[in-house]
């Protein structure tokens, strides 16, 4: 459960957490007019970016192009945070970085084949804007708090919204 004066004092840092400890988002290309893709992100916090292993063959390669604003969003395992990116994603070709991030999860996609003999590529996504909103993630707590806000208490407690600017 997030700490919401956590949320509140440091939405930057939960905001990093999240992306730590969440394997998976749905990223998508607005203008291409795609539904959102399940994709495996790799963080590079200090740079403030997304790494995904994408087919050079997907239509998302295809709508990248050579680069377009894209949208990552997630919710972590708890359900007590959902987070909402903006940020530009362009192809890498870069078999170092791919070598590094490869996994078996990774070769399963690609027929099992070594990651500079597949139709792999990377997307890179540096982030712009993260909308964050976090509430309790105990059931228990969380219908105490909409008992209180419904009883004339506030609903700060129901949880917190703020939409910050990703300084790599």
């Amino acid at each position: 459960m997030p700490d919401l004066d956590t949320a509140r004092e440091a939405p930057e840092k939960l905001v990093f957490d999240a992306l730590d400890d969440t394997r998976a988002g749905m990223l998508w290309v607005p203008a291409s007019g795609q539904h959102p893709q399940p994709m495996t992100h790799h963080l590079e916090r200090s740079d403030g970016e997304l790494w995904f292993i994408v087919n050079r063959q997907s239509d998302l390669v295809a709508a990248v192009g050579e680069g377009a604003d894209a949208r990552f969003t997630l919710v972590t395992k708890a359900q007590d945070v959902h987070i909402s990116f903006t940020g530009a994603l362009m192809q890498v070709d870069n078999p170092e970085r791919l070598r590094n991030l490869w996994s078996p999860v990774s070769a399963a996609f690609f027929e099992g084949e070594a990651p500079t003999e597949s139709d792999a590529i990377l997307l890179r996504m540096t982030l712009r804007e993260a909308a964050l909103w976090a509430s309790p993630s105990n059931p228990v707590v969380f219908g105490i708090n909409v008992l209180r806000a419904n009883a004339g208490g506030s609903a700060e407690d129901l949880g917190f919204h703020t939409v910050i600017q990703i300084a790599a």
